[in-house]
């Protein structure tokens, strides 16, 4: 899943401090793909923290923002605020970035000016989704038989009516033990 920030974030390496700077700014928030289930219209909160070691920048990324779902059990619109949190390690060092984990480290060429955070705001975001992004915890979701909301209202499709595959196991004997 890639999705794009219409606008670039990045922060100069002249801008970075000793020790630890901060930074926040507004993101326009990721254009999604027509299948997902998810949409942002307003702006993304991010916060940056970037302390400066050795020969590396370690940055805490924090995006914030409201989006609009569709309910996983019962298909409704909602709104919801999401909160994703990104810890990255950028480094000039080859081989400690080689070494790293997937994309947590992340080599800097000794020519670079700036800390480009644009993707990473994107998959921080959309990483914080739950699969399953439903309403509320308490949601019931659709009637299997009618399609009835049933947090609007019950059905009259008969529930105790069972999966006759699962009638055999009603035919076992257990010892106690």
């Amino acid at each position: 899943m890639r999705s794009n920030l219409s606008e670039k974030v990045v922060i100069p390496l002249v801008s970075i401090g000793d020790g630890i700077s901060h930074f926040a700014c507004q993101a326009e928030p990721p254009v999604m793909s027509q299948e997902e289930k998810s949409c942002f219209t307003q702006p993304l909160s991010v916060k940056i923290s970037v302390t400066t070691l050795t020969e590396d920048y370690l940055v805490d990324l924090e995006v914030t923002g409201k989006g609009y779902f569709i309910c996983d059990r019962c298909g409704e619109p909602f709104k919801k605020n999401v909160k994703g949190k990104l810890n990255i390690l950028f480094t000039h060092n080859t081989v400690k970035a080689s070494e790293g984990d997937g994309d947590e480290i992340r080599f800097l060429e000794p020519s670079a000016t700036e800390l480009d955070l644009q993707q990473d705001i994107v998959d921080t975001l959309i990483l914080s989704l739950p699969r399953k992004i439903v309403c509320k915890k308490s949601c019931k979701g659709l009637c299997p038989r009618c399609g009835v909301n049933l947090n609007e209202k019950n059905c009259r499709c008969k529930t105790t009516e069972t999966d006759p595959r699962w009638e055999a196991l009603k035919k076992i004997k257990f010892k106690d033990s």
